[in-house]
């Protein structure tokens, strides 16, 4: 049987989130740090890279972009693309976050569901709904002070390919990170 993720936590040690993000190998990465008292709100900060699919807006039409460069247009708005494309699944994990959809939708995206009056101009040319869809993620818990490689399976690929996956990720534990790294986005 095929697991559904595969997850590897380890102590944190002197490790930041940011320590985690500056080593991290990949593009279009993400953090999602969390700024607040760590016992009040802000427990976990999210790490991650090289998403496998980007959901883009363009009007009434979504642009899908995969890793491998294909490029799908289709007659639906993202929103109902995401509701349907996500599967329907419980994990069992702790954690409020284990992959998904990072990204934003603007305020205007409204104009599609409701009738409020004239769109505005569009006059800085950014997509309504941008989404990057990620398999792997790395979880700084601040209040335990624990770093959680997770990996999901939502193609039912072997095992190995996990592990592959979850290894790469875990590789930021001994990189060194580069001073003054740049990286195209």
């Amino acid at each position: 049987m095929t697991k559904f993720y595969k997850l590897v936590t380890v102590k944190a040690g002197s490790l930041t989130p940011i320590d985690l993000f500056e080593r991290l190998n990949g593009k279009k990465k993400f953090l999602l740090e969390s700024t607040f008292l760590h016992e009040q709100k802000g427990k976990y900060s999210f790490i991650g890279a090289d998403p496998y699919l980007e959901v883009i807006s363009e009007g009434k039409e979504t642009i899908l972009r995969s890793v491998d460069g294909h490029v799908e247009r289709l007659k639906q708005h993202p929103l109902n693309f995401l509701k349907s494309y996500f599967p329907k699944i419980e994990v069992n994990l702790p954690i409020p976050f284990y992959g998904g959809a990072i990204g934003y939708i603007s305020y205007d995206t409204i104009h599609h569901f409701v009738s409020i009056g004239e769109a505005k101009v569009d006059e800085i040319k950014m997509p309504d709904v941008h989404f990057m869809l990620y398999k792997s993620v790395i979880v700084f818990d601040h209040e335990a002070k624990l770093i959680s490689f997770i990996t999901l399976n939502l193609d039912g690929e072997p095992e190995d390919v996990l592990e592959k996956r979850l290894a790469e990720l875990q590789n930021v534990l001994t990189r060194k990170t580069v001073a003054n790294r740049k990286e195209t986005c």
